[in-house]
């Protein structure tokens, strides 16, 4: 089964690359942008959807973590004055 979907508003700068890289392997220009769907599909299988940032957690040096700490200490003081 084959559908047809039609693409609004697509910016010239886009179009203008589609256009370009048809013409440069000598595809038409839909050829293009079902290839590009294609490896959008293929790069989404089995990925995992993270929610959090977990994966960062545990990633810089004592170093890099201690200058992180000092950097961000002034933001941890109250200023009194503002809360009267």
């Amino acid at each position: 089964m084959s559908r047809t979907i039609t693409i609004r508003d697509l910016d010239e700068s886009s179009a203008a690359w589609i256009a370009q890289e048809a013409a440069r392997r000598g595809i038409d220009e839909q050829a293009v942008l079902k290839e590009l769907i294609h490896q959008g599909i293929d790069q989404g299988k089995g990925l995992p959807v993270y929610r959090d940032l977990g994966d960062l957690a545990g990633t810089w040096t004592s170093e890099e973590a201690e200058e992180f700490r000092k950097a961000t200490e002034p933001f941890s003081r109250v200023d009194e004055d503002l809360w009267r």
